[in-house]
C-alpha cells in the first residue's frame, strides 16, 4: 500500500468523481467546501478515499484541514482540476528515498507555460518563490511537528487571492525545514484562466507588497519590492507606469 495521500482542494462537489478525473492511484482526501458538513469514505483498489464537507471559506483554510486530517506519511497539494500521471506514488516515494533530509519535496506539474529547470536541487528563500502550490509534496510528520499552516489570510477565498504557498514555504525554511526541487513531472492542471491573476495593475503590486512584507519582513522585503519592481518592468510596462507599481507596492507593503 502506498505512502502517498492526495489532498484534493474543491468546492461544490455533488460526488466523488473528482477521485476518477483526478486519476488517484493512492489514498486520497478531499475537502470540499459546500453548504454542507459531513463525511463520506470507500475503500478502493488503491487506497482509502476520504470526503470532508465544511461550510468554511478559503483555500488556505481548505489545505489546513486537509494536513489536520491526512493520515498518510506524504501529503501531495492537488486542485480539483488536476490530472496525476500514472505511478505519481511511486515516484513520490522514491524521490523522498533518494532525499531522506526532505521535509518537502517539489515535483513538475505542467500549466500553462510555465518552465522548469532541469537540475534536481535544494530550495532556498529565493528558489522557492518560484514553486506552486500544486508541485508540493509533504512529509507530513515534520509539518505537523512544527505547527506549521497556511495563512488563512492569504490564498484563493481571501481579498489577496495569492501568495499562500510562498507564505507557507517561507515558514517552512524559517522554521529549519528541508525543501528539495525534483525535475520530474508527476501531472498536468486545466489551462484555466486564474482566479487571481488579472494583469499587472495597481491592485496587483499592492497585493504583492502585502505577501512580500508577510514573508520577508520590513527589511529583508522593502529591499525585495524595490527588486520586484524593477525585474518585473518589461512586462507591466504596457499597463502600468514605473512609479505607479512603485507607489502601489509600497501601500501594500505598509498597510
Amino acid at each position: 500500500m502506498s505512502q502517498v495521500e492526495v489532498l484534493i482542494s474543491a468546492m461544490n462537489q455533488k460526488d466523488s468523481s473528482i477521485f476518477k478525473r483526478t486519476n488517484i492511484q493512492s489514498n486520497a482526501l478531499m475537502i470540499n467546501q459546500s453548504n454542507d458538513e459531513n463525511y463520506w469514505e470507500e475503500r478502493q483498489k488503491y487506497g482509502l478515499l476520504r470526503i470532508f464537507s465544511s461550510k468554511e471559506r478559503g483555500l488556505s483554510n481548505s489545505r489546513n484541514m486537509a494536513i489536520e486530517k491526512a493520515c498518510g506519511k506524504y501529503a501531495l497539494l492537488c486542485d480539483d482540476d488536476e490530472l496525476l500521471y500514472d505511478e505519481y506514488p511511486q515516484i513520490i516515494e522514491k524521490a523522498f528515498e533518494d532525499n531522506p533530509k526532505a521535509d518537502i519535496i517539489c515535483f513538475q506539474v505542467k500549466y500553462n507555460t510555465k518552465k522548469y529547470s532541469n537540475k534536481a536541487k535544494k530550495l532556498g528563500f529565493l528558489s522557492s518563490l518560484k514553486i506552486s502550490s500544486v508541485q508540493i509534496c509533504l512529509k507530513i510528520e515534520a509539518i505537523k511537528k512544527k505547527g506549521i499552516t497556511f495563512d488563512p489570510n492569504f490564498g484563493a477565498g481571501t481579498p489577496i487571492g495569492s501568495g499562500e504557498e510562498n507564505i507557507f514555504l517561507y515558514d517552512c525554511l524559517k522554521k529549519g525545514l528541508y525543501l528539495y526541487y525534483v525535475p520530474i513531472c508527476i501531472g498536468e492542471v486545466a489551462q484555466n484562466n486564474s482566479t487571481w491573476f488579472k494583469g499587472f495593475n495597481q491592485l496587483y503590486f499592492f497585493n504583492r507588497g502585502r505577501i512580500i512584507r508577510r514573508m520577508m519582513g520590513f527589511i529583508g522585503g522593502g529591499a525585495y519590492c524595490l527588486y520586484f519592481v524593477v525585474s518585473k518592468y518589461s512586462r507591466y510596462k504596457s499597463n502600468l507606469t514605473f512609479k505607479s507599481a512603485c507607489l502601489n507596492i509600497l501601500k501594500g507593503f505598509f498597510v
